[in-house]
């Protein structure tokens, strides 16, 4: 087992470059999430392995994640379960952000979960361009 207990098998889907870079960290014994997470029920677990394969491809699906035992007792506590109803817009995906106006973004959306770092520096970092 390499690096955080990942077995052979587990890396087939990464690069080379990756696939070494692995092999050279410490091993690992793999712990196991249902000694780790005592108190935690057995299908939370359960579904919490299955979420966290190191292969995407043995990965639980979205679809079988959300037809899972453990959240579908989550349905017997939600009265009202939210639909989207406005659809989204992904058009701003077809046009490239420049790396402003991506710090720009980063920035507005730290300063909306909190508002005490405006008072620090109330402009949006920039790039300097390179001469």
């Amino acid at each position: 087992m390499h690096g955080n207990s990942v077995e052979e098998d587990d890396i087939g889907s990464l690069n080379e470059s990756a696939k070494q870079y692995l092999r050279t960290l410490p091993r690992f014994d793999r712990q196991s999430f249902f000694v780790k997470f005592r108190e935690v029920s057995f299908s939370a677990v359960s579904l919490l392995e299955k979420m966290l394969k190191f292969d995407p491809r043995k990965r639980i699906s979205v679809e079988d994640a959300l037809a899972d035992p453990y959240i579908q007792t989550m349905h017997n506590y939600i009265r009202y379960e939210p639909v989207c109803t406005n659809l989204i817009d992904f058009d701003s995906e077809e046009h490239p952000l420049t790396v402003e106006q991506i710090k720009e973004l980063i920035y507005d959306e730290a300063l909306a979960f909190n508002h005490d770092f405006l008072a620090l520096n109330p402009e949006p970092a920039t790039v300097e361009k390179e001469q």
